[in-house]
């Protein structure tokens, strides 16, 4: 009967593990929502100033780089659980009592110690107690060790130990604390040599060498997730952590500041409300009247009404409504990019010179001038490397990774292109910055307008803030729970209560500010700027850094660095390459920011 209760109870813990993890086409619909955001309305305007061949170069440059900079982090993640399931080994170890563990041991030695040997025998139990609660200590006080301390505490110890001593480790067994045989693997982990510790010592190295299991780090990710500020500390420091902290806090905040603003102004121009704008024209590109900008913070504060409860929500409760939406997103983009073309075929207009079909504005192939505007536009359309450790927890199946996130950029790839490429010939300078509002008077070639025309005009103009109810609470919770990590030491939310409460009031913080904010202000030229700035770092430049500094810590304490998702981009050659892209990304940025605002003066 007890064992019927067993295998149920075991049936019903995997269920709930599972529930509690996605499949590999629902991360990939939470990698494609958090990609595909409002930054792909911005590609049609750029690639018509960058020229089609440009455009092509710089997108395929910065697709792939950001696929190879997204399994960074991913692979940084797998060396960090490694070394810190190492740390947690080397506590428990400290914890051995051996006076119950080797009784046989001692009884046989016991006739041939003298009062001064056992003095010293006590002596060194305390020492090995004393050291425990010293590192513990340290531990709680540092939360985590930083690149140094973890150099200087295992490289000359632990790969030492592990080429010198007799024993052999099992991979699988020695890095899970939980497993039933952990004391058996452990035990023998205290001492340098095998011939003193008597019987049971050597039986332990007979089943060892029996079993052929060899201690050999697999950098695998399993139930640990960490979050890229403590990865920052784990292998840049302190200063690594607060730095990547302060980046994340100003690019989301200025995201969700967008977001916010841009929600309200698509609403307020499709939907407006005629007894609060009392017959004012509400245009999105045009300042707004006062009654219209009443009708906005209405707006704002039903979008706030629905989008902060499910930003206060975790992502496995959200996996319905992103998946929702991401096929929204596919039928919207897929909308555009259709009557588009149509468009070509049916639809002539005064700009274009050809009288024939296909009906086509005058474009460039390649255009110096406009490589800012499209390099900007393609990094800030491809930024997700924020919530990679996020997604990746998720995900049932951690093999297959790599697998979801190269087909989620080849995918905003081939779409992001598409779109920028037949919305460019087709409006050419008429363009809009945001190329939704060009389907503002679309009424399918036919006056008036017929039903299923105002349809596709809704579903196109309203697309915008259908995508943000969807990127808003991802990014909440990205940010949220970036700051919850740096201002919640690890070391004591284990002892805490209400965690869940203090993770909701996190994201309360992310959330609300930007909201009040866009209230005050639509837009704040400075924030694209330093969201542009932040943008590099977070995507090239901190997973490129993390990427070096854990292979060469990895390597100095394993005499091994290479993960299960480890591929030749993880060369260090490929690393230095990326780095120095992503420095030359972050001047790019800055050079345009600088020109741009000369230009207006």
């Amino acid at each position: 009967m007890m064992n019927i209760l067993n295998i149920c109870k075991k049936k019903k813990q995997a269920n709930e593990q599972k529930d509690k993890s996605f499949s590999p086409f629902a991360a990939y619909s939470f990698s494609i929502n958090y990609i595909l955001g409002t930054g792909i309305l911005c590609l049609p305007y750029a690639f018509y100033h960058g020229g089609l061949i440009l455009s092509f170069i710089i997108l395929l440059i910065v697709s792939v780089v950001s696929s190879i900079t997204m399994m960074f982090t991913i692979e940084s993640e797998a060396r960090a659980e490694t070394i810190i399931t190492l740390h947690e080994l080397k506590n428990k170890q400290a914890k051995v009592n051996y006076n119950n563990d080797d009784d046989d041991a001692r009884e046989h030695d016991h006739d041939h110690e003298n009062e001064n040997e056992d003095e010293n025998e006590n002596e060194n139990q305390y020492n090995i107690n004393s050291d425990y609660e010293n590192d513990k200590e340290k531990e709680n006080k540092n939360d985590q060790f930083t690149s140094f301390d973890l150099i200087k505490q295992y490289s000359e110890t632990e790969s030492s130990f592990f080429e010198d001593s007799d024993l052999l480790l099992s991979p699988t067994l020695s890095q899970d604390p939980d497993n039933e045989h952990f004391s058996l693997l452990y035990r023998p982990y205290q001492y340098r040599k095998t011939e003193n510790i008597g019987n049971r010592s050597a039986q332990l190295k007979n089943y060892f060498k029996d079993s052929q299991l060899r201690f050999s780090p697999t950098f695998e990710l399993k139930k640990r997730k960490f979050e890229i500020n403590e990865l920052c500390y784990i292998f840049m420091g302190r200063n690594g952590k607060r730095f990547y902290t302060v980046a994340l806090t100003m690019y989301i905040l200025g995201s969700l500041w967008s977001y916010s603003a841009v929600f309200a102004q698509t609403i307020t121009t499709m939907l407006p409300i005629s007894g609060i704008t009392k017959g004012d024209t509400c245009e999105i590109d045009k300042p707004f009247s006062v009654n219209c900008n009443r009708n906005y913070i209405l707006y704002l504060v039903l979008f706030a009404i629905f989008a902060i409860p499910v930003a206060c929500r975790d992502l496995v409760e959200q996996k319905i409504l992103q998946i929702s939406l991401t096929i929204f997103r596919f039928v919207a983009v897929f909308v555009i990019i259709l009557t588009s073309v149509l468009a070509m075929y049916t639809s002539n207009e005064d700009h274009y010179q050809n009288k024939n079909t296909p009906y086509i504005a005058s474009y460039s192939l390649f255009n110096i001038h406009g490589s800012s505007i499209i390099f900007g536009s393609c990094v800030f359309s491809q930024v997700v490397h924020h919530s990679a450790t996020i997604i990746a927890e998720t995900v049932r199946d951690k093999s297959k990774v790599r697998k979801i996130f190269n087909s989620a950029f080849l995918t905003t790839f081939l779409i992001y292109y598409t779109l920028g490429v037949v919305c460019s010939l087709y409006f050419g300078p008429n363009t809009k910055s945001i190329v939704t509002l060009n389907w503002l008077d679309y009424s399918g070639g036919i006056a008036p307008s017929s039903h299923w025309a105002t349809f596709i005009k809704y579903v196109v103009v309203l697309f915008p803030a259908v995508d943000i109810l969807s990127a808003f609470p991802i990014n909440v919770v990205t940010l949220g729970t970036g700051l919850y990590n740096f201002f919640i030491p690890e070391s004591t939310r284990k002892n805490q209560k209400n965690l869940k409460k203090k993770k909701i009031l996190f994201r309360l913080i992310a959330a609300i500010p930007p909201i009040i904010g866009s209230m005050i202000i639509k837009e704040i030229p400075v924030l694209i700027v330093i969201n542009g700035i932040t943008g590099c770092f977070i995507s090239y430049i901190i997973p490129a850094v993390l990427q070096y500094k854990s292979k060469q810590i990895c390597k100095k304490i394993f005499k091994k660095e290479e993960t299960p998702y480890s591929n030749f981009t993880s060369k260090r050659k490929i690393v230095m390459t990326i780095l120095s892209f992503g420095l030359i990304a972050l001047i790019i940025t800055v050079t345009s920011s600088i020109y741009e605002e000369v230009q207006k003066k």
